[in-house]
């Protein structure tokens, strides 16, 4: 069967406001699209896509002051069976799962909070890997590694979805390779890189002083669920180097493919599709420069006169 979905939502603010919108189709349906959903905002305004740590496809926007509208309208097949249930399944308080997506995993603070929300989290859907590398994850950042490790020899024992196994083991290479630096720098109280470690978590093994000294540890929670290459349209991969969004002008993409380098444009930025599956991307897209470059992929149609018109980014995971 055919189901219509969509919304027609109106807000009204007094001044301008950040704003987080979980309005997408879960990527594990998003094959069963009749078309590719679109985001219709009034005013036009830029929109940040992003995928978090638990699969969701999400927006980050700002809306300026006064009137914003936010509409969409699809089809979705479906085989009209009934949704899946689990009676055992939990209701946490949200002042509880309060910063896990924003926080655990991001450039924040991670609390004792967001790491015992994440543990529930775990706990009442075990068999959600994705929720079980965020809380590896979190607990090697605040260095939590014997904890950390447990988790993660659990995935590699007995994974959930595909290719948890390997990815469990490529984290587990980095939670063991980043204890002894940390610790390393530690043993130097007075160098500029060491700080000390928050409050330990209640139920956790007592944590090494966090230290920054370590590269950003690999963005693969979650599984990417690549957007699909439609009817006419081209993908490569690249280096977006730059992205300039001037009021009154077309949007231009700068990206490099090896030695070649090649600008993109599009009539408005909004037209271009920007989704990342890395956690630290999230909420902080902005025009200029990419300093370092964003390892991308395009997604581009070829018009019958030639141009090629950016419909898509996608910012990859970090390796």
């Amino acid at each position: 069967m055919l189901i219509r979905i969509g919304y027609d939502l109106t807000f009204e603010f007094p001044s301008p406001t950040a704003m987080t919108l979980l309005l997408y189709v879960h990527p594990e349906r998003a094959r069963d699209l009749v078309e590719t959903e679109k985001l219709i905002i009034e005013p036009e305004i830029p929109v940040q896509d992003f995928c978090d740590v638990f699969g969701n496809r999400a927006a980050k926007i700002v809306a300026p002051a006064g009137q914003l509208r936010l509409r969409s309208d699809s089809f979705i097949r479906d085989d009209g069976l009934v949704d899946a249930q689990n009676p055992a399944a939990q209701q946490h308080p949200v002042a509880n799962m309060f910063g896990l997506i924003a926080e655990a995993v991001g450039d924040g603070a991670i609390s004792a909070a967001d790491i015992e929300g994440l543990r529930q989290a775990h706990a009442s859907a075990p068999a959600r890997d994705d929720y079980a590398f965020a809380l590896a994850r979190a607990l090697a950042a605040k260095g939590y590694y014997a904890d950390a490790r447990e988790v993660l020899g659990s995935l590699m024992a007995h994974p959930h979805w595909q290719d948890s196994h390997e990815e469990a083991m490529r984290m587990m290479r980095w939670v063991v390779e980043r204890e002894p630096r940390v610790t390393a720098a530690n043993s130097h109280p007075e160098s500029p890189e060491s700080k000390p470690a928050d409050t330990a978590t209640a139920g956790a093994s007592e944590p090494a002083t966090a230290a920054q000294v370590e590269e950003d540890p690999p963005d693969r929670a979650v599984q990417p669920v690549y957007r699909d290459v439609l009817k006419g349209e081209e993908r490569a991969e690249g280096l977006l180097e730059r992205v300039d969004c001037d009021p009154g002008k077309p949007a231009t993409l700068t990206v490099r493919y090896g030695s070649r380098v090649q600008q993109y444009q599009a009539p408005r930025l909004t037209d271009i599709q920007f989704i990342t599956y890395r956690s630290r991307k999230a909420g902080r897209f902005t025009c200029g420069p990419r300093v370092p470059p964003d390892r991308i992929y395009l997604t581009w149609k070829r018009g019958t006169d030639g141009v090629e018109t950016p419909v898509a980014v996608e910012f990859l995971p970090v390796k």
